[in-house]
C-alpha cells in the first residue's frame, strides 16, 4: 500500500541561502516604515545633493526642481517623472546609506531598504553596480514579488540614457 503523505524532509528544489534579519527587519516591519516615513517621502535619501547638480538640473524641467523644493516627495512627482541619467545614478552607488538601483526602467533609493532584504545587503549592492537595471536577476529570483508596489514610496524616477 502506498502512502500519499509528502516527504517534507527532502527539497523539491535547491534552495537559496537568506540572512538572518535583525530584529525589527521583518516584511512586516517594512510595511509600517512605508505607510509612516515612506508617505512622507523619508525612505529616499539623496535628494538634498540633487537640488545642486547641475547635471540634473540640466536633465529636468523648472517644474520638477520647484516641486523637489517645495518638499514634494519624488514618488509623488509624475508627468513628467523626475529624470535620471547614469552619471546621477553612479553617484547613488557609492555608498549604502545613498544607495539607488534601476528596475524596468525606473530608479529606486534602495538604502533603506536593504536592511530588510532576506537575501542580505551585499546582493543587492553587488547586483545593481553590476548591472544598470536589475529587473532580469531581480525576476529569475523573486518572480512572485511586486517591487514597484513594495518600494513605492521609494521611488526616485525614470532612468534615462
Amino acid at each position: 500500500m502506498q502512502s500519499n503523505r509528502l516527504n517534507v524532509s527532502k527539497p523539491i528544489a535547491p534552495s537559496r541561502r537568506g540572512v538572518r534579519l535583525k530584529p525589527g527587519y521583518s516584511q512586516l516591519d517594512w510595511n509600517n516604515l512605508v505607510q509612516t516615513k515612506g508617505s512622507r517621502g523619508e525612505l529616499i535619501t539623496g535628494v538634498n545633493e540633487l537640488l545642486v547638480d547641475s547635471e540634473f538640473q540640466r536633465i529636468n524641467g523648472h517644474q520638477q526642481m520647484r516641486l523637489i523644493e517645495n518638499g514634494v516627495p519624488l514618488f509623488r512627482i509624475r508627468n513628467p517623472s523626475i529624470n535620471i541619467n547614469k552619471k546621477i545614478l553612479q553617484r547613488h552607488q557609492i555608498s549604502k546609506e545613498d544607495f539607488w538601483g534601476v528596475y524596468k526602467g525606473k530608479v529606486y533609493s534602495l538604502s533603506r531598504y536593504l536592511e530588510y532584504h532576506p537575501g542580505g545587503i551585499e546582493i543587492i549592492l553587488n547586483n545593481c553596480k553590476k548591472n544598470v537595471d536589475m529587473t532580469a536577476i531581480f525576476n529569475k529570483y523573486h518572480p512572485w514579488v511586486n517591487m514597484e508596489r513594495l518600494l513605492e514610496t521609494c521611488y526616485v524616477g525614470i532612468y534615462i540614457d
